[in-house]
């Protein structure tokens, strides 16, 4: 969020600016030349969002887009639970509310009122 607040007040004008800058200020370089500014990909990912929203679409947030989920396709399920998809269950959460549910015996389908 630091990263945000750079971006915000002008301090910086880009994500990569303001979190390489982050990122060297976080840094020990006593205890080492590694640098340990934002370490998860989704927060850089935010960031670079806010960054696209402040500058591309100045201030404004983007159009609402509606997807439609065709299929969930599942590759490789050994290590899962019991390994064989018995025990499988997916859910989809819409603004904290379940949207979607699905077991192995049975799907059904939740419509927001």
């Amino acid at each position: 969020m630091i990263s945000i607040l750079l971006l915000a007040t002008g301090t910086f004008l880009t994500a990569k600016d303001s979190l390489n800058d982050f990122g060297e200020r976080k840094t020990d370089t006593s205890f080492s030349n590694k640098i340990q500014g934002v370490e998860m990909p989704a927060q850089s990912r935010y960031v670079g969002y806010f960054d696209i929203v402040k500058n591309v679409l100045n201030w404004e947030m983007p159009v609402k887009k509606t997807f439609k989920i065709r299929k969930i396709v599942i590759y490789s399920i050994q290590g899962v639970g019991e390994g064989n998809g018995a025990d499988l269950k997916i859910e989809i959460i819409m603004q904290h509310k379940t949207v979607f549910t699905c077991t192995r015996q049975t799907c059904t389908v939740s419509q927001s009122s």
